[in-house]
């Protein structure tokens, strides 16, 4: 990452903490958040990422690589 870049990304950063600090009233709220947006992702986005990237000589529409997309996309949705 050069350093235009690792400057916009931590002013982003603290920029959304900062907007989500101000209409959060406890830290309670902020970590039902945290935890509703990192669960889907760790459980089953970040799966189905590793899952693509370990397999690229898999055709695109293989079996597995159809049913991780509709997960993925039914995943997201849910969480949404």
């Amino acid at each position: 990452m050069s350093k235009k870049a690792n400057v916009f990304a931590t002013l982003g950063l603290c920029t959304f903490s900062f907007v989500l600090a101000l209409f959060l009233n406890t830290i309670g709220d902020a970590i039902t958040i945290v935890g509703s947006t990192i669960n889907p992702l760790v459980g089953f986005i970040f799966p189905i990422m590793f899952y693509w990237k370990i397999r690229p000589e898999e055709p695109l529409v293989s079996k597995g690589k159809i049913v991780s997309l509709i997960v993925a996309i039914l995943v997201t949705g849910i969480s949404i």
